[in-house]
């Protein structure tokens, strides 16, 4: 490879780095550089085949995780039903011997569906843990094994007006969950109201929240009381991120550990307006 400059005249000249206008390659220079961009071009395909796979697979596990679902409602409703049948059965004395016969099979079928029960919120538990890891490694959340999945991307005072029409200063956070976007609402609203009541809220110095028939509702907090309390929350399916987030709002402002935190380098989180 060599260095050279156009002249004023036409053709060119040898002259340093630093002066050169073209650089002028033997053809097996110019092999090797053909074939290392044909290398990168073949590795970014590769890399969006197997992303494309990923994806597909996952949408594959939320839908078998729809179906166990519903049959876990099935058999739920199935196993109320069998223990009603064997209370009735029970009630009965002119067919002692037969109903006793009767509810030995329909105990060993409770027992049957109630492992079918179990087996199957196994299943829905395994799924859930795979989705929640897959999104932590997506978005460089480390260990993806141990942590929940949900970060808090912003925090910020906000000014609730009450019934009386005066104005209360609160707190309005964006949560981002480990859940795609893609997961049905019902079941989406269920798992995050589940997660947030049972450790999330608690992680971040809240620890009491308004009954879900009253959300929405904010309340002067009592006298002489500093726990921070969750009165209202909304859900959102969020596409640009990919994830299901959700917006809480606090008496108090959140505890935030720096686990919890939306970090540089993670992939790019969405933004909300006020």
């Amino acid at each position: 490879m060599e260095y050279v400059r156009k002249s004023s005249l036409g053709g060119f000249r040898l002259c340093g780095e630093e002066d050169a206008t073209h650089i002028l390659q033997t053809q097996e220079e110019y092999s090797e550089m053909v074939g290392i961009a044909s290398m990168y071009r073949d590795s970014s395909r590769k890399a969006e085949a197997r992303e494309k796979r990923a994806r597909e697979k996952y949408i594959a596990l939320q839908s078998e995780n729809k179906r166990l679902q519903e049959e876990n409602t099935s058999l739920q409703t199935e196993v109320s039903s069998l223990r009603r049948q064997i209370l009735q059965s029970a009630q009965s004395a002119d067919r002692t011997a037969t109903l006793e016969k009767e509810k030995v099979v329909l105990r060993d079928r409770v027992t049957e569906l109630e492992q079918s029960v179990a087996q199957a919120e196994g299943l829905n538990r395994n799924l859930l843990r795979i989705s929640r890891e897959r999104a932590n490694a997506d978005r460089r959340i480390s260990p993806k094994k141990r942590h929940d999945g949900y970060l808090v991307l912003q925090s910020r005072e906000w000014r609730e007006r009450l019934s009386d029409k005066s104005v209360m200063q609160t707190w309005k956070s964006v949560l981002q969950t480990p859940y795609d976007a893609s997961m049905e609402p019902e079941i989406a609203e269920k798992q995050i109201f589940d997660d947030l009541v049972n450790y999330v809220l608690g992680d971040l110095g809240v620890i009491r929240y308004v009954p879900a028939e009253e959300n929405g509702r904010c309340l002067l907090p009592e006298e002489g009381t500093s726990a921070n309390t969750l009165y209202c929350w909304r859900y959102n399916a969020d596409y640009q991120s990919g994830y299901w987030s959700v917006i809480i709002y606090t008496i108090n402002p959140l505890v935030v550990p720096p686990e919890r935190r939306a970090r540089q380098g993670r992939k790019k989180q969405t933004k909300y307006n006020s």
